[in-house]
């Protein structure tokens, strides 16, 4: 079987919920410029992969070509993703390959992506539907005959056709309104607008390249209200995230929903202890435990890993209380059904045992559970003893180095392509100092607490943002904060 699908304008989280399914279970998928990298990421990673042009290992050439690689993989049984940007039969080489695939005999089916046009229209702030109810919305290039037309034409063209395709659509008049849309649904999504003329003068002036979308038509007159998608606080910034790539994903998602560019350079990843059997003897003396404290979501994942594997569930907690050093270890804990009984308003471990305390149980001789990273800091512990409970402290996870990706880091950094580098962990700063240097250039180094701010600077990397909040959450709103919005703006309005 082959799926022809349409990926929209580049954004992955506008693909469709059937697209994505699809290319999940794909043996084999095929694609060309024209498609979001983002969207390449939901390839499984066992199946085969071809670019239709030079530039892949596997090219595979365009048009014919194309048709003859996926009609090839299916008779061999495999299951074919063929990926377009934007919707396949507003493409001649969709409809081409569709028919090739017709006459071979191969089952196919189509899977509409969300028009290239009509979604830069949208995310430009540009409504198609407005002023006279007629509306157009063309695919790529086709303009002949449709001058005049009583509504707004869209139209997906070559940068270097632009002045030919507002003359054509404009019918003469220099000043109706035009929106030309370059990278529309990225974060370096750029919209021009003006009169015909205006617009065709920017256009060359500014040499635009590749593929744009023409908008001719009254709707370019509301930009200014309706301008939701780059008035996005982070609208346009490139972010690096340096979270260990399992724990990164709530992070990328809140900064792409603000708008910015997200790159993952993990400088740390998540992997078992060392010795696993502590933790396991801890998980089957549960019911000597007064307190389980957790530092950590990993803390609570690699917990209840073990947990599992001992052959229990949430209710192996019944009669012990549990402390969460924030919200998001407490949230963590809450979706395996446990409800914490203690989260500091301050997400630190110093403030941990003071609201264990306000919380009203007395810790002298009580028995408390600490399952910490290896090598984590000790203040839980020496703030228990204080008080006169005796702590366990076992080793559930490791964090360590991953520099895999620090030459290029450094590279992007040389050539002035970063905007922002996140850190969350005091160990993910000392890789990015050890493997990547302290030269940041013009970046904002952003942190998600006072831990991690002390561990940069003493480091040698200045702290241009702190969260006030301790969480990713806190993290994302400090730096719409920084570049000068609150995170519940309303674009345009």
């Amino acid at each position: 079987m082959v799926y022809l699908i349409g990926t929209g304008p580049g954004d992955p989280s506008l693909l469709t919920v059937r697209g994505a399914e699809l290319l999940r279970r794909a043996d084999a998928v095929v694609w060309d410029a024209s498609v979001g990298e983002r969207v390449l990421d939901g390839i499984r990673a066992d199946a085969r992969r071809a670019w239709a042009g030079d530039a892949f290992p596997e090219a595979v050439g365009g048009g014919v070509e194309v048709a003859g690689w996926v009609v090839d993989a299916a008779a061999r049984g495999e299951v074919v993703v063929r990926l377009y940007g934007g919707d396949p039969f507003l493409t001649e080489e969709g409809v081409g390959e569709a028919l090739a695939l017709a006459r071979a005999g191969i089952s196919f089916e189509v899977v509409p992506g969300i028009a290239t046009g009509v979604a830069a229209a949208a995310l430009a702030g540009v409504p198609v539907a407005a002023g006279r109810s007629g509306v157009l919305a063309v695919g790529r290039g086709a303009v002949a005959g449709i001058g005049g037309v009583a509504g707004t034409v869209v139209v997906e063209v070559k940068a270097q056709e632009v002045r030919g395709v507002v003359e054509a659509l404009a019918c003469g008049d220099s000043g109706a309104a035009v929106a030309v849309v370059a990278r529309g649904g990225t974060p370096r999504q750029r919209t021009i607008t003006g009169s015909a003329a205006e617009v065709v003068a920017r256009v060359e002036r500014e040499g635009l390249t590749g593929r744009v979308v023409v908008i001719v038509g009254e709707g370019v007159r509301l930009r200014e209200s309706l301008n939701w998608f780059e008035a996005r606080p982070l609208f346009g910034r490139r972010v690096v995230v340096t979270r260990a790539r399992a724990q990164a994903a709530d992070l990328v998602v809140a900064l792409e929903g603000l708008g910015a560019e997200v790159e993952q350079f993990p400088m740390i990843r998540i992997v078992p202890p060392a010795d696993p059997a502590p933790l396991r003897r801890a998980v089957e003396r549960l019911g000597g435990y007064d307190w389980i404290v957790f530092t950590s979501v990993n803390g609570v994942e690699r917990f209840w890993e073990v947990l599992e594997g001992e052959g229990l569930d949430a209710r192996a907690l019944g009669g012990v209380r549990v402390a969460c050093v924030g919200p998001a270890t407490a949230a963590a804990l809450e979706l395996r059904g446990v409800r914490a009984d203690v989260v500091p308003t301050t997400a630190v471990g110093e403030a941990v045992v003071g609201a264990m305390e306000a919380a009203g149980a007395s810790l002298v001789g009580a028995r408390v559970l600490l399952p910490l990273a290896a090598g984590a800091r000790d203040v839980v512990e020496r703030g228990l003893a204080a008080v006169g409970a005796r702590a366990d402290r076992v080793e559930a996870y490791r964090t360590v180095p991953d520099a895999t990706g620090a030459e290029r880091l450094r590279e992007k950094l040389d050539a002035s392509e970063v905007d922002v580098i996140t850190f969350t962990s005091p160990s993910a700063v000392e890789t990015f100092v050890a493997s990547v240097g302290r030269d940041t250039g013009r970046a904002v180094i952003a942190v998600i607490g006072p831990v991690t701010a002390e561990a940069a600077r003493r480091h040698g990397l200045p702290v241009d943002v702190e969260a006030a909040e301790h969480t990713t959450a806190g993290l994302v709103a400090a730096l719409a904060r920084h570049f000068g919005r609150e995170p519940g703006w309303v674009g345009g309005v």
